[in-house]
């Protein structure tokens, strides 16, 4: 079952204003829902990118879940998981370094604006970046003070998914693609803390697998999945008790 995020497809609501939290508590309601109406003895959550973030929230808050798949989830919190995607991302589209750490310090501004609603330092800062070589990049962040996407960060820009993770009783299968590195998650960071966080609680049913592939989990150059992860992933599941 893939339930419709809020306000997609037929879906009421509206994931702009949702916490992760809220998200959770919308995938723990659909795990709820498969168990009782068919009477399944085992539901698990399965997350990917983001919703691989939501699903130690989840799974450490509903009992209805048996089991918990997260793939290229990021166990860092939400602020360090957008820096490393922003520095990754300025240097696919050519900045220099001096550059990234604009980038950097642009994003800054940003957390002061989230945190105490002073907008004019980062009007300031977008202005110079309008006045420079390189402001094209900067015109992917929103303008406006009054921006949805704002309000949204607020909600969620100290979200840490490690707290929920120590509290997972469940079995767990985690994988990573080993080149989102350079893209969208910081992987090794991400399996050490996992890592620290099982031993720690002397936790014995997980594996954590790293895979060749990058943040969509296909294979080399072809949109399908990759087949290590695949067979893996169903060898898990059917394992289970």
């Amino acid at each position: 079952m893939l339930p419709d995020k809020r306000g997609v497809g037929k879906s009421q609501g509206d994931w702009k204003k949702a916490s992760f939290e809220d998200l959770a508590g919308d995938a723990a309601a659909s795990a709820r829902f498969l168990k009782n109406k068919y009477g399944l003895k085992k539901v698990g959550v399965m997350g990917l990118s983001q919703g691989g973030a939501i699903v130690p929230i989840v799974a450490s808050q509903s009992g209805d879940v048996a089991f918990a798949i997260d793939v290229v989830g990021s166990a860092v919190p939400f602020e360090e998981l957008i820096i490393h995607e922003v520095a990754n991302t300025s240097l696919q589209e050519g900045l220099s370094p001096e550059q990234v750490k604009e980038v950097l310090e642009l994003h800054v501004l940003m957390k002061q604006y989230i945190k105490t609603g002073d907008w004019a330092p980062l009007e300031a800062r977008y202005q110079q970046l309008e006045a420079s070589g390189w402001a094209d990049y900067a015109r992917s962040f929103p303008r406006e003070k009054d921006s949805w996407v704002w309000d949204w960060i607020r909600l969620n820009f100290d979200a840490d998914p490690l707290p929920y993770w120590a509290k997972v009783e469940q079995p767990v299968f985690v994988a990573y693609g080993a080149r989102d590195e350079q893209d969208n998650v910081p992987v090794w960071r991400s399996v050490y803390l996992l890592q620290s966080i099982f031993a720690g609680r002397q936790k014995k049913d997980y594996e954590i697998h790293v895979y060749d592939t990058g943040h969509a989990m296909y294979q080399p150059d072809q949109a399908v999945l990759h087949e290590g992860f695949t067979t893996d992933l169903i060898y898990w599941v059917k394992g289970l008790d």
